[in-house]
C-alpha cells in the first residue's frame, strides 16, 4: 500500500562527494601532504536522501528545495529524475547548491571541503515554497531540515501555518 501515499518533502538539498586519493609524499619543504587523485563519487544527501528512501519505499514524493544554478543542480535534478521524484526547484542565484566533500586516503578522511551557504532563506523563496506546498497533491509533508537556510526563525512559523489541512506532518 506504500505506492498510494503522496509525500511532499521540503528541505536542504546536500550533495554528498567522496574524493579518493592516495599517499605520494609531503612534508619536505612544508608541512604539506601531497595526494594522489583516484577518483569521485557523489550522492544525493540531505533531504534529497530523505527523498530517496521514501520513493524507495515505494511512496509517491514530490520534493521541494531550494539549489544554486551550477553544475551540482544538474546532478540532483538527474538523480530525482532517475529515483521518479516530482522536483520542485527554486534557484538562488546568490548560493551554490550544498556540497559536502570528503577527501579521503586509505579510509581515513583528510579534509572535508564545503560548499554552502548557511544565510536563511528570503522572502520570495518563501513565497516560492509556499506556492509549492498549496499546490500538493499529497496531504503529508515532511520538512527535512539540514540547518543550511530553508529553515529558520522567520520561515517555520510561515511553513508550519501552510500545512495545516495536512494529515501528517
Amino acid at each position: 500500500k506504500t505506492s498510494e501515499i503522496k509525500i511532499h518533502v521540503l528541505g536542504d538539498t546536500i550533495v554528498d562527494t567522496f574524493t579518493n586519493t592516495t599517499m605520494i609524499g609531503g612534508q619536505t619543504k612544508s608541512p604539506t601532504l601531497s595526494v594522489l587523485y583516484q577518483d569521485s563519487k557523489s550522492y544525493l544527501g540531505g533531504a534529497g536522501a530523505v527523498a530517496k528512501h521514501l520513493a524507495g519505499a515505494g511512496a509517491q514524493v514530490e520534493f521541494t528545495t531550494v539549489l544554486g544554478d551550477d553544475e551540482l543542480r544538474r546532478f540532483v535534478k538527474n538523480e530525482l529524475k532517475m529515483l521518479g521524484i516530482k522536483l520542485n526547484e527554486i534557484f538562488d542565484l546568490s548560493r551554490p547548491t550544498t556540497e559536502k566533500n570528503a577527501i579521503i586516503c586509505q579510509d581515513y578522511r583528510l579534509l572535508k571541503v564545503d560548499k554552502l551557504d548557511n544565510r536563511p532563506i528570503d522572502e520570495k523563496i518563501i513565497k516560492k515554497i509556499l506556492t509549492h506546498i498549496k499546490k500538493s497533491k499529497g496531504k503529508n509533508i515532511i520538512f527535512s531540515d539540514f540547518r543550511h537556510g530553508i529553515f529558520n526563525s522567520r520561515s517555520i512559523p510561515i511553513f508550519n501555518k501552510s500545512v495545516k489541512d495536512f494529515n501528517f506532518k
